[in-house]
């Protein structure tokens, strides 16, 4: 919440991410109106209830990059030079 002028905003960010504001003439109506607005777009989630790693996918998952094929020796082996002529 933040007064400008002799106005009071509420000021959230609604489920989706994008900021909001309202102008209100006291401030304790902009602080409730505030408090209700990141109530509603934060819903409380149930305890315990958690997805298993399986379920996710393996591009999401943490660790898991494309490796870069290499070569016997275990070195890099070179992208292929395109010629310019």
């Amino acid at each position: 919440m933040y007064q400008k002028d002799n106005r009071f905003y509420a000021d959230w960010r609604d489920r989706r991410g994008v900021r909001r504001r309202k102008a209100f003439t006291t401030e304790d109506d902009a602080r409730q109106y505030e408090e209700e607005r990141k109530s509603a777009a934060r819903p409380k989630r149930k305890g315990g209830v958690r997805q298993s790693r399986e379920s996710s996918s393996p591009s999401l998952r943490r660790g898991s990059r494309v490796k870069t094929k290499r070569a016997a020796s275990g070195t890099r082996t070179p992208a292929p030079r395109q010629s310019t002529s």
